[in-house]
């Protein structure tokens, strides 16, 4: 079952060679068994100044198509949505679906100022001014 290379490469790793005979496995007698390694524990912190994660990380967009729209967030919807989304979902008939990107032609929708549950009348007037050219085109 195993090539040449195949079985050369797990006997160099000291890996058990198996055999799948049917609903049997037997192990090759010839391969040595696994040995356990040796762990060294220290109290240095396995970090290297050189490997930092820098303070700003850049992360992609996380885009959902909701009828006409590509709404546009930093972070993941929560599973229960907000309740604006919820009423925009109604009044499209049907839910906000996780998409990878947006066609060329179409500009998302920034939502993070309106990712809360309770919008006050100025933030769903401007929210409603971001969503309404798409209704017409």
């Amino acid at each position: 079952m195993w090539t040449k290379q195949q079985r050369d490469c797990m006997e160099a790793l000291g890996m058990p060679i198996y055999e799948f005979t049917g609903t049997q496995v037997k192990v090759d007698d010839a391969t040595p068994a696994f040995q356990e390694a040796e762990v060294n524990v220290t109290d240095t912190p396995l970090t290297d100044p050189d490997l930092s994660v820098p303070d700003t990380v850049l992360t992609d967009p996380i885009l959902y198509r909701l009828g006409p729209w590509y709404l546009q967030f930093s972070e993941l919807l929560p599973a229960a949505g907000f309740s604006w989304l919820q009423d925009l979902a109604l009044f499209i008939g049907g839910n906000p679906v996780q998409v990878s990107h947006a066609p060329e032609a179409i500009t998302p929708i920034a939502c993070d100022a309106f990712a809360q549950n309770q919008l006050t009348p100025e933030q769903k007037r401007e929210l409603w001014n971001q969503l309404k050219p798409a209704l017409s085109s």
